[in-house]
């Protein structure tokens, strides 16, 4: 009955009764009855308990503890290895204490280390799954071959130490290394059953020993190991991985013997046979790595399987240790060669992580086989979408991202080995991320301007302190984290452990600046560089220039800063004695030579990445040499949406890199923000004959929005040094005007009377909406009172009403209240809500909420506001996520929306190996 749905198994348990029916009467038969009936319903139990998730294929294999079988996993179309324990063992051990050890497995991924995808019970059996590896294991290829050429087995052995020590830094010892556990996929080895002999260990040694089952494969158990003792280490590792390798070079491991009890004696009492009178061609050095692998104390072994494989490597031969160190650089260390610690510092808000990398590889990379450099595009996730720039960790094994998912902007994280990303619980405001430099915090901005911080592994957040959600910020390695904010000309920074903000730079009015930008903290974390934005001549385009201050902790007044006289947008890293940053095309990334002690550049800035047809908005790059940037579409284009959901161009071909559209009152004219080397500007543009005007040039105005009468433009500026509302004539007959100047000024608009400004403006940990009479010192005043994060003001054109954002309710959403007051606010959104934009008649309300563009239908009654209906209009897949309205409607209610010129948006690239051809693009330039 159990097998009915499989007609295979069906076949064979019908023969098994066929024959119990004729040979009733057979003692030896009777005797084991149950086993063999219990084979066909193993698998059919395995087949119907997980047939949601996998389609189990056939078995594959078994061996004294489990069996294996190939299955195809649904939910991934992948193949995949399902490893069955058998029911006696799994009885003894106990499901959720099981599963819960091997759980730990699980966070272990490394290149060398066959990961662990899935585990459970299915009606009472434990299994876990792996990938399943076209190849062979190495015990197959042994008994094909016997022995291996000795380059190939000491280049197999350094690798495989190169995954012990990973697993060993993290606290799991393999207690089970064998030629079994050994898989080869195309020639590269990865190591199988990682920390399940400690699975089975933890979870019910006792039971386990008295039931016969042994922890480990005596051929290969260290001497401790065979002795019974539990308390084992990385040596014990060390001995096992011994004895693969001397396997490989001589054809039989160390000691053999015709029973288990003999072989385990020997392990304990005997020397094994030095390895070069069965192998005579196998170097001294390496005969002599292996008598010191094998001996019978632990504190007579090398301390680490990295220290093994340094001694390998020296009696390897040159192309041995060249592909070894091209496959896995960061764990396995050529003797006599200083290693550094990387020394790692994660850069925040464009997500950039500098990197020391250890100097032997640059100064030897002439002796090691060039590394292949490959790129790749990171696929997005519907589960788990991408908001803005991923950070990487120091180790450059994952991708860390901000991302709006059903439950709200979440923190993801993703190994480059992993179709999938997980979430971190608990953390549900997340707008950017950044890395702490030892890889165990993750440093996130909020969307009510504060910064806080949750452990890697998941964990409760905390918080830092208040920060603008669209800083830059670098967190260094003396435990601060540097970043610049809206509001304030120089750097901030605060300690990593929570605190107050204090003030690291102060942009020199006298000399044109205007601000300081996108920090990048030095390694040794003495001092930081930035970019200083600043004008020349007046009116002249606003240029980026890289500077250096110094990061005294002990200094209490702003710390001065040198000029490095060179033009550039952000700088990324430090690396090999060359600093690493963004050109002003914003499309490439040059190298300079430079000083972190002089504090100074020498030589010509070499080109080492280009981007032809985009920009790059953050280089990350890994102690691994991997790089990762996000190449965004330079350009958008202005788009009207209708009801039917047809989009169409609304200037022909016109493209820039606009921002903040505003139709003026007769909808024949459009205002936008356009981003250029040269800075910010406002520009005009006839809708009906598709021409443009340029109202700006100071390559520092932005967010403009019309006056009532459709005559001028008011727009933000720091022109004076401080952030004013200016007023220009849309004729160009005169100059600007400033309005009002504010400490903390931002987005903003005039009331239908054209005279009164409504404003949201920066105050301590958030935003407050304000209000002045335009050109009338000492007018302006707090219009809302209340204790919540509070922007994007605008007033209904029939005057009566404000919409506005606020955090009041826990989360962001969408209120209107009666302007300029008395009156309670109304909850227009239900599931949060953003950038309010009021229809030209003030009946309708559009924003933007749960990832669509939605328009909210009013009834105004008297002094009150009610909610009738709301339409979902179309999904929002175009630019915003910032601080401002970003799209505006037409006077017939159609949607104008910026979206981008191509099919192409905003793509994360992976270039792995990036570190090698960087070395070798500097090396062909001196």
């Amino acid at each position: 009955e159990a097998c009915a749905g499989d007609a295979r198994l069906r076949a064979e348990v019908e023969a098994l009764v066929r024959s119990c029916d004729s040979a009733s009467d057979s003692p030896s038969f009777l005797a084991t009855p149950a086993a063999r009936f219990a084979e066909p319903l193993l698998e059919a139990t395995l087949r119907a308990s997980l047939t949601e998730r996998y389609v189990v294929e056939r078995e594959v294999g078994r061996g004294g503890m489990a069996r294996v079988y190939l299955a195809l996993d649904r939910r991934h179309n992948r193949r995949v290895a399902i490893k069955l324990l058998n029911p006696e063992l799994g009885a003894m051990l106990g499901a959720d204490r099981f599963l819960a050890e091997i759980a730990v497995t699980a966070s272990l991924q490394h290149p060398n280390l066959l990961p662990l995808f899935d585990s459970g019970e299915a009606e009472g059996l434990l299994y876990y799954v792996m990938p399943f590896v076209e190849g062979e294991s190495l015990r197959v290829r042994l008994r094909r071959e016997h022995q291996l050429p000795v380059d190939e087995a000491v280049r197999i052995a350094m690798l495989i130490a190169g995954a012990l020590d990973y697993a060993h830094r993290r606290g799991v010892v393999h207690r089970d290394l064998k030629p079994e556990n050994i898989l080869l996929q195309e020639g590269e080895p990865l190591v199988a059953d990682f920390g399940i002999a400690l699975a089975l260990s933890t979870a019910g040694a006792e039971r386990l020993t008295e039931a016969g089952v042994p922890l480990g494969t005596p051929s290969y158990m260290s001497p401790e190991q065979a002795a019974g003792d539990r308390a084992l280490d990385a040596r014990s590792d060390v001995y096992s991985l011994a004895c693969v390798l001397y396997e490989m070079l001589a054809g039989d491991p160390p000691h053999t013997g015709g029973s288990v009890q003999t072989v385990m004696r020997k392990v304990i009492s005997e020397t094994a046979l030095p390895v070069r009178v069965l192998r005579p061609s196998v170097s001294l050095p390496v005969e002599s790595a292996l008598e010191r692998a094998l001996a019978k104390l632990p504190a007579d072994r090398f301390a680490t399987a990295r220290d093994f494989a340094g001694a390998l490597a020296e009696g390897a031969s040159g192309r041995v240790v060249a592909a070894t160190r091209a496959l896995a650089p960061a764990t396995i260390a050529p003797p006599r060669a200083r290693l550094r610690d990387p020394l790692v510092v994660a850069l925040g808000g464009i997500a950039v992580v500098g990197c020391a990398v250890a100097g032997w590889l640059f100064s030897r990379g002439s002796d090691a086989t060039p590394q292949r450099t490959t790129r790749f595009v990171v696929g997005a996730l519907t589960t788990a979408p991408v908001n803005g720039t991923p950070t990487i960790t120091p180790d450059g094994r994952y991708l860390v991202y901000a991302g709006s998912a059903q439950t709200g902007r979440q923190l993801f994280v993703r190994g480059f080995d992993q179709l999938e990303a997980r979430a971190l619980p608990g953390v549900d405001d997340a707008v950017t991320a950044l890395m702490s430099p030892d890889g165990r915090w993750i440093g996130y901005f909020t969307i009510d301007d504060k910064l806080k911080k949750v452990p890697f592994e998941g964990g409760p957040s905390e918080l830092v302190g208040p920060a603008f959600r669209f800083s830059h910020a670098r967190w260094s390695s003396n435990g601060r984290i540097v970043l610049d904010a809206y509001g304030s000309s120089g750097l901030t920074w605060l300690p990593a452990d929570g605190g107050a903000l204090r003030q690291l730079t102060q942009a020199d009015s006298l000399k044109g600046e205007l601000s300081h930008v996108a920090p990048m903290v030095m390694p040794d974390g003495r001092s930081v560089i930035f970019t200083t934005q600043h004008r020349r001549g007046g009116p002249a385009p606003v240029m980026g220039e890289l500077a250096v201050a110094s990061m005294d902790t002990s200094a209490t007044t702003p710390a001065p800063h040198t000029l490095l006289r060179l033009p550039g947008r952000v700088a990324i890293t430090f690396v090999d004695g060359w600093l690493l940053y963004t050109a002003l095309d914003g499309g490439t990334i040059n190298a300079v030579r430079y000083d972190p002690v002089a504090r100074t550049t020498s030589g010509t800035p070499v080109p080492v990445l280009r981007e032809s047809d985009g920009l790059i908005d953050g280089a990350a790059l890994g102690s691994d040499g991997t790089l990762v940037y996000t190449r965004r579409n330079a350009m958008n284009t202005p788009l009207i949406a209708a009801a039917d959901s047809s989009i169409q161009p609304l200037l022909g071909h016109a493209q820039g890199t606009f921002m903040n559209p505003r139709f003026s009152p007769d909808g024949t004219r459009v205002l936008m923000a356009d981003q250029s080397p040269e800075g910010s500007d406002i520009w005009m543009y006839d809708v009906a004959s598709h021409t443009s005007t340029r109202l700006t040039s100071s390559g520092n105005a932005a967010l403009p929005t019309w006056s009532p009468d459709g005559r001028s433009v008011l727009f933000q500026s720091s022109r004076s040094g401080h952030a004013a509302f200016w007023s220009q004539s849309v004729d160009g007959a005169s100059p600007p005007e400033k309005v009002i100047e504010l400490g903390g000024l931002f987005y903003g608009e005039f009331a239908p009377n054209g005279h009164t400004l409504v404003f949201q403006r920066e105050a301590g940990e958030g935003w407050e909406i304000w209000t002045s009479e335009a050109r009338v010192p000492g007018s302006a005043r707090r219009l809302i009172v209340d204790h919540a994060n509070d922007y994007m003001p605008t007033v209904a054109r029939d005057g009566r009403w404000l919409a506005y954002v606020s955090s009041a309710s826990g989360r962001e959403e969408v209120y209107v209240r009666a302007f300029p007051g008395p009156g309670a606010p109304v909850q227009i959104s239900e599931d949060g809500g953003k950038e309010p934009v009021w229809s030209h008649d003030s009946r309708r309300l559009f924003y933007r909420g749960s990832r669509q563009i939605i328009s909210a239908q009013l009834a105004t009654t008297g002094g009150l506001v009610a909610v009738t209906s709301r339409t979902r209009l179309l999904a929002d897949d175009f630019d915003g996520g910032m601080p401002h309205t970003n799209f505006d409607v037409t006077p017939d209610g159609r949607l104008l929306v910026l979206g981008p010129t191509a099919s192409r948006g905003s793509e994360t690239i992976v270039v792995v190996n990036w570190l090698a051809e960087l070395r070798r693009t500097l090396r062909a330039s001196r």
